[in-house]
Order: C-alpha cells, then sequence, then structure tokens
C-alpha cells in the first residue's frame, strides 16, 4: 500500500531511523503540509546527519536537504521499548503482525552516542500517545 510506519529503523540500513513529525512550521506561508518525514544517518567520517525532503511523499527526484548536527561521533546505538516493555533492536519488530506495522510506535526510545571528546552518551526518550 506504500505507507510507511510513523517510526521505522532496520539495522540492515545505513538509515539509523527515520521518522514522520508533525508541527514542521512554515513562516513563508509556503504551499505545503505541517508534517515531515526525517531521518538520521551516521556517515563514515563520524557524523550525525539529519536528512529531511521539502515533501511527505517523496520519490527519488527530491534530493534531501542534509545538515551536520554533530562531528567527532564514533558509535550511535537506538533500541525501541514496546508495549510488553521488551526492547527491541528495530522499529516496527520483525515479528509484528502486519496489520499493525503502520500505527505502531515503542513506548519508548534510548539513544546512546559515544564521542570521541564527550564519552558516552544515553538519552532516554518517551513516546506518548
Amino acid at each position: 500500500d506504500g505507507r510507511l510506519p510513523a517510526l521505522m529503523a532496520d539495522k540492515r540500513d545505513q538509515t539509523l531511523f527515520s521518522l514522520t513529525r508533525a508541527g514542521w512550521t512554515n513562516p513563508a506561508g509556503l504551499p505545503r503540509g505541517t508534517l515531515q518525514r526525517v531521518s538520521y544517518v551516521l556517515d563514515p567520517d563520524g557524523k550525525l546527519i539529519r536528512q529531511y525532503v521539502n515533501v511527505l511523499d517523496a520519490t527519488l527526484a527530491n534530493e534531501p536537504v542534509r545538515r551536520e548536527l554533530i562531528d567527532r561521533v564514533k558509535s550511535v546505538t537506538v533500541r525501541y521499548r514496546d508495549s510488553q516493555k521488551q526492547w527491541q533492536d528495530q522499529w516496527p519488530p520483525l515479528n509484528a503482525p502486519a496489520v499493525t506495522v503502520a500505527r505502531s510506535r515503542p513506548v519508548a526510545v534510548e539513544i546512546r552516542l559515544e564521542l570521541e571528546d564527550f564519552g558516552e552518551i544515553t538519552r532516554l526518550i518517551e513516546v506518548g500517545g
């Protein structure tokens, strides 16, 4: 059906995770929606990159806008806590029923960064809903 889950992370992909976020401000009044698809990538040079496209349903013709968030990143680990309080390494979990994949979301996301200059930083984010 072509729909993507609101949050998607696959260990086999270069992208750490992708999500659809609401509240994309539009101060110029451009003809576009308020939802935005955002992806995070750790490039081979150790830079954490945030990228998005200007339309929600992007095609290959839409070039992503890339922004470097932080450099000197040694590693990034992301895991997802499901509603049964189990940690998953990817989202949606491999065993998730196809019917619920598009609407499923974790109850929490843990992001662990290892930086060359600051060491390890861990953030636990509760997902509302």
